[in-house]
């Protein structure tokens, strides 16, 4: 069981701003957030063997988490609709109101086996756009955000996938559990394609996605992902100048596309990943 040692984040206080209002508000209700997240992460080793036990702790401080994230963005912007992993959606003031999307905890497996390796995420959708995301690292203390037409950033430092990738080996993170066969298959035709690669799953959607735009990974292929899941990292990679394939589209309150298969790569690798994987382009 790993050693929850990083519990002192519960009491530091984080000062962060941005040019951008939206990932200025969003921030410090994570960090306000976050404090709670982590004081259960310190508890989740008590509970294993205790399975029923488990799963009410993990998502009790979900709903403790999603909770502070929607009512702090309900009161600052009141028009706005939710898409929530927990919650559910609701509809904003109007039929085309901008909706945040809430991801209270991605990597909940890795959340309860005691794994430090989880974020909080949040993005704000309208028009069939992701216009910015914000996905935060409380382990590590790693804020990565963007908003369109400012840049993506890992917390204040700018973020540019070069032309050119780095004439290394290629590392690329994997999707998680749960395979149907033709994914299977399509897993084993990359290994085929990239036979040199460092292949991993770290267990968290939006942690894969942020890190490809900060060129900690190459490319990630993600299957039936949740829009949640995915959203802030759509976000982040595209305004880092990587490429992406996915099927989401709105309308959230509606008979949107709220599940797709996800192909993220810098742009160098970005075809090669794409023609194994049998993903429909967005």
């Amino acid at each position: 069981m790993y050693n929850n040692k990083y519990i002192f984040f519960v009491f530091q206080v984080r000062a962060f701003s941005t040019p951008s209002s939206f990932v200025n508000v969003v921030t410090r209700l994570m960090f306000k957030a976050s404090g709670n997240l982590l004081r259960d992460f310190s508890e989740v080793e008590k509970l294993q063997g205790a399975e029923k036990s488990l799963k009410k702790f993990v998502t009790d401080s979900e709903c403790r988490v999603e909770k502070i994230l929607y009512q702090g963005l309900k009161e600052s912007y009141p028009g706005y609709g939710f898409l929530m992993e927990e919650g559910g959606g609701i509809p904003g003031e109007s039929i085309d109101a901008a909706t945040w999307i809430i991801d209270p905890l991605d990597g909940s497996n890795n959340f309860s086996k005691g794994i430090p390796y989880f974020s909080i995420s949040v993005s704000l959708y309208e028009r069939q756009d992701f216009l910015m995301g914000v996905i935060y690292d409380p382990v590590r203390d790693e804020i990565f955000w963007a908003q369109k037409g400012v840049g993506a950033f890992l917390d204040q430092y700018r973020l540019r996938l070069p032309q050119k990738r780095p004439r290394n080996y290629i590392a690329m993170a994997l999707p998680g559990p749960r395979h149907t066969s033709d994914q299977c298959s399509r897993i084993v035709s990359l290994f085929q394609r990239f036979p040199l690669a460092l292949f991993r799953s770290f267990g968290s959607t939006s942690l894969h996605l942020a890190y490809v735009a900060a060129g900690r990974l190459d490319g990630c292929v993600e299957y039936a992902t949740r829009i949640w899941d995915s959203a802030a990292g759509i976000a982040i990679l595209k305004e880092a100048g990587g490429r992406m394939s996915h099927q989401f589209k709105g309308p959230l309150q509606g008979q949107g596309v709220l599940s797709s298969d996800v192909v993220a790569a810098h742009p160098e690798i970005y075809e090669t990943l794409y023609s194994a994987t049998a993903v429909k382009p967005s």
